[in-house]
C-alpha cells in the first residue's frame, strides 16, 4: 500500500515538474521577426505590459506579436520623432503613459505612448535650464520626487529633470566642486537620499546624499572612500 502511494505522489509531482517545465520556454527575438538591430542595449515594460527596447538601430516596441520600431527621420511620422537612433537607455514611467529614452549625441527623448507623441529635449546654448549635453548615457527616477529624473551624461556629470517645468539642474564640477569626474556611465537614486553614480572610465562608483531640497547645489562634500575608490557625498 506504501508502494502504492509513493508510486502515486511520485507521478505526481512528475507532472507537476512537467506541466511547470512546458508552461515556460525561452524565444529569441531578433531581426528576422521584425526587431531592428540584434544590439539591444536596454529594455523596459510600460503600465500596459508592452516591452520596450533600445537597440543601436532604433526603438522598438514589442506587442507580444510583433515589433513597431521608430528611427529618427522617419517619414511615415508627420510630427515629431525621435531625434535618434544609437540609444543608451529605455525607462518607463511608472506614473505616465511615457517611456524616456536616453540617446547618443542626440538628447532625451519622450514618447507619449497612448498620445503617440514624441516630445525632445536638447542642449540649447541659449538657455541656462535646457539639457547641458546631448550625450544621455541613463535614467533613473527621483526617489523622493515623483516629478523628477536623474540623468547621467558622457561628459558634463549629471542632470536632474523637474518634469512638470521642462528645466534641468545641473550637478557638475561648476556647480559640485568636491566631484571627482564628469564622465557617468550609470546613476541611481536610493529611497534614504543618495546619489550613486558609476564613472565611464573606470566604473568608479561615486555617492552623493541629497536632502529633499535636491535643487541646493553648495555643501557636497566627500564622507567616506574605501579601498574599492568608492566616494559618498554629504548634502549639508
Amino acid at each position: 500500500m506504501k508502494k502504492h502511494i509513493a508510486s502515486i505522489l511520485f507521478l505526481c509531482l512528475l507532472s507537476v515538474s512537467q506541466s511547470i517545465a512546458q508552461s515556460h520556454s525561452i524565444k529569441r527575438l531578433g531581426i528576422e521577426q521584425g526587431l531592428s538591430n540584434n544590439y539591444v542595449i536596454s529594455i523596459a515594460q510600460d503600465k500596459q505590459g508592452f516591452l520596450w527596447f533600445a537597440t543601436e538601430e532604433g526603438l522598438n516596441k514589442f506587442d507580444g506579436t510583433r515589433f513597431i520600431t521608430y528611427y529618427k527621420n522617419d517619414l511615415s511620422q508627420s510630427s515629431q520623432g525621435i531625434t535618434g537612433n544609437e540609444l543608451n537607455r529605455v525607462y518607463a514611467d511608472n506614473k505616465r503613459p511615457i517611456i524616456w529614452i536616453a540617446t547618443q549625441r542626440d538628447g532625451l527623448n519622450a514618447y507619449n505612448y497612448n498620445k503617440q507623441a514624441f516630445t525632445a529635449y536638447s542642449h540649447n546654448p541659449d538657455d541656462p535650464h535646457s539639457l547641458i549635453t546631448n550625450d544621455v548615457t541613463d535614467i533613473a527616477p527621483s526617489a523622493q520626487h515623483e516629478d523628477g529624473l536623474w540623468i547621467s551624461t558622457y561628459y558634463r556629470g549629471i542632470e536632474y529633470l523637474d518634469i512638470n517645468s521642462g528645466q534641468f539642474t545641473h550637478y557638475n564640477k561648476n556647480t559640485v566642486p568636491a566631484l571627482s569626474c564628469e564622465q557617468t556611465l550609470q546613476v541611481f537614486h536610493h529611497i534614504i537620499g543618495y546619489i550613486q553614480i558609476r564613472r565611464m572610465a573606470v566604473r568608479m562608483d561615486h555617492i552623493m546624499r541629497t536632502t529633499v531640497d535636491w535643487t541646493g547645489r553648495r555643501g557636497w562634500k566627500p564622507i567616506h572612500r574605501s579601498c574599492r575608490s568608492r566616494i559618498q557625498y554629504s548634502f549639508t
